[in-house]
């Protein structure tokens, strides 16, 4: 299949009635880069969407795509206090950001509390993404060590 016939398929996707297949829809759009350029109108569209996670895997696949994730990362930030979004969707959302994302160190910080075991490592994951500008974490992150979830 094409590259145009993929993002004409994927962009189909972000209207599906399933919000797990519009999430897919969205992340895999990101991962085609500018490539995917004629869906951003679309993920736009799904930027004030009632599902909370839907709206942050839209502007994270639109931003992915335009190459304004600095323009989203503080809607990705407060997604991660946000109760209706899964934190840990929010944190992988922000570590394709890397160190330009240091603004959510402190939030990431919080996440590392939850009570879900996948809040916790993308929040691990998102610190780790972000280098540098996070390593004034590491003791904070060092009680992870003894998380009681392998993966964490």
């Amino acid at each position: 299949m094409s590259t145009t016939d993929r993002v004409k398929k994927l962009t189909e996707a972000l209207t599906d009635r399933q919000v797990s297949v519009v999430w897919n829809a969205c992340r895999d759009l990101a991962r085609l880069g500018n490539t995917a350029s004629e869906a951003l109108p679309t993920l736009q569209s799904l930027w004030n969407s009632r599902d909370a996670t839907t709206a942050i895997w839209s502007r994270y696949a639109h931003a992915e795509i335009s190459g304004t994730i600095s323009l989203q990362l503080p809607y990705m930030i407060e997604a991660l206090q946000n109760m209706e979004i899964y934190p840990g969707m929010a944190a992988a959302a922000i570590a394709s950001a890397g160190q330009i994302a240091a603004d959510a160190i402190p939030a990431l910080l919080n996440a590392l509390h939850s009570e879900r075991n996948d809040d916790r490592w993308s929040a691990l994951c998102a610190l780790a993404r972000i280098g540098e500008p996070a390593r004034t974490t590491v003791r904070q992150i060092a009680i992870c060590l003894s998380d009681t979830d392998e993966k964490v």
